[in-house]
């Protein structure tokens, strides 16, 4: 996965412009903003430098162009979870499912507009950065939760009798359907939910889980 993206993201050239300690961050603020509300053709480096305060010139410095800014943004916006994963294989004495769950949520739940983002890349054949984020989640984040998910088996936290396979398909839709479900949540909440709603329903997911794989037939 390494590889891939030194292939796809732009070095950064020498030196730093004056006042721009927080701009890449804005930066990838924005990205997110304008790819999740419309298509990639559509958006413009021009209304990403807006959006985020600055000039076309920083997203040249920090990224160099617009494909790389996009990948960057997938990338470095899925990182904390694939970083939580590696933790809790690195010690899985101190490693649960219901934790796995809510970091998950609590994650997602700063940026409730990314899964619909990853499911519309993932549908859509054309769609700019599918190889890449495959590459993301089908040699990283999924046979790492894979692995995490065999070893919750092994330690007796998960039923003998689960199948591990169907059993991550099933975690994986009930923590990333519910952020694809805004009309829904709109009505349920009377609004746009806000991060606490999120991490409240991540509580109850998490719980939900821990009881189903330990249902022994």
């Amino acid at each position: 996965m390494a590889a891939l993206k030194e292939q796809y993201v732009a070095k950064r050239k020498p030196g730093r412009p004056e006042g721009a300690s927080d701009t890449r961050d804005m930066l990838l603020q924005s990205a997110r903003h304008c790819f999740v509300n419309e298509e990639y053709r559509k958006v413009t480096t021009r209304s990403i430098a807006e959006y985020a305060g600055t000039n076309l010139a920083m997203i040249h410095y920090y990224f160099g162009n617009k494909e790389n800014l996009y990948l960057t943004m997938l990338s470095e916006t899925l990182k904390p979870f694939d970083d939580d994963l590696k933790r809790r294989l690195a010690d899985p004495t101190n490693s649960s499912l219901a934790g796995l769950i809510r970091a998950f949520y609590k994650t997602m739940a700063r940026f409730p507009e990314f899964p619909p983002l990853l499911m519309r890349i993932m549908q859509n054949e054309s769609e700019v950065g599918q190889d890449y984020l495959k590459s993301i989640l089908g040699e990283g984040i999924l046979p790492r939760f894979n692995r995490m998910l065999h070893a919750l088996q092994h330690n007796g936290e998960v039923a003998e009798n689960v199948d591990i396979d169907k059993l991550q398909i099933v975690l994986l839709s009930l923590m990333v359907h519910p952020f694809a479900m805004t009309g829904y949540f709109n009505d349920h909440f009377g609004g746009q939910p806000k991060s606490q709603d999120y991490i409240s329903l991540g509580e109850f997911v998490a719980e939900f889980a821990v009881r189903a794989v330990q249902q022994k037939s």
